[in-house]
């Protein structure tokens, strides 16, 4: 799945931000999810080091969500997409990195 993001045209990027994940799922910031009363529309999300798990409504864990790699490129296309999104370490302790942007 690695792609470029050679596709963005965005209509008002957001700042991008980077995020070490962990054995915790954890959710996308509440700034970026809502962004000076803009809601998010679209979230471009890099994979940059070491494998993770994602997931939409359920608890995501080292055995259950989607498995994405370094290279790996992300689209949620809706504020649902993104409020709903949860992000995992794929390996207990081996942590991965994540940058993404928003679109408003």
């Amino acid at each position: 799945m690695s792609g470029s993001l050679h596709q963005l045209l965005f209509t008002a990027p957001g700042s991008t931000t980077k995020l070490t994940t962990s054995d915790t799922p954890q959710a996308l910031p509440a700034g970026l999810l809502n962004d000076n009363n803009r809601p998010v529309k679209r979230v471009w999300i890099t994979v940059e080091d070491n494998d993770i798990r994602i997931g939409f409504n359920i608890t995501v864990s080292t055995t259950l969500g989607h498995l994405f790699f370094p290279g790996d490129i992300i689209t949620l296309d809706s504020n649902t997409q993104a409020n709903d999104f949860k992000v995992l370490s794929a390996v207990a302790g081996v942590h991965g990195i994540i940058q993404f942007t928003g679109e408003y």
